[in-house]
């Protein structure tokens, strides 16, 4: 289920760290760690937090590496205006990498627990820790890419 098209462009992690800091992201004190992530000051923008989660990057002959290591590592699924802000965020809550999901992303679902993305200067595979939460996140996916309404953000911040 693959969708050729130009690519999401990742953000280094210096330019997430100011990004999150523009938008008045929790910083990465211990004490953020365990309060729930919040995307910005915006009362209408909202989050969905995937915890333990591996980062994989898929190399050219198909096999993969840890990109960062651990599956103690979050996935923060962000609405975008232009789909949906994806933030991989270490235990401690700093952003590691970020990319936006749009409608001509290319990905595909691997297996019942992972999903790959062809970004522009790498291919990563992100694997969650059970079915149904690699399930939800590839919904949401899937519903930007073929522009169909979702409901999986809210007000309010969700863990899963």
């Amino acid at each position: 289920m693959t969708a050729t098209g130009d690519g999401a462009e990742p953000m280094a992690t210096e330019e997430a760290n100011s990004t999150a800091a523009a938008s008045n992201a929790p910083s990465a004190s211990p004490s953020s760690a365990a309060t729930p992530a919040s995307s910005s000051s915006d009362p209408s923008a909202s989050s969905v937090t995937f915890e333990n989660v591996q980062v994989l990057r898929l190399r050219e002959d198909g096999a993969t590496e840890e990109k960062f290591p651990g599956d103690a590592n979050s996935l923060r699924a962000e609405y975008d205006p232009e789909g949906m802000l994806v933030r991989v965020l270490a235990p401690n809550r700093t952003s590691l990498q970020e990319f936006l999901v749009k409608e001509r992303i290319e990905s595909a679902r691997i297996g019942t627990r992972a999903i790959a993305f062809h970004l522009d200067i790498e291919t990563i595979m992100i694997r969650f820790k059970d079915e149904e939460r690699a399930r939800k996140f590839t919904q949401m996916v899937s519903s930007i890419r073929y522009n169909t309404q979702f409901v999986y953000f809210s007000c309010s911040p969700t863990r899963l």
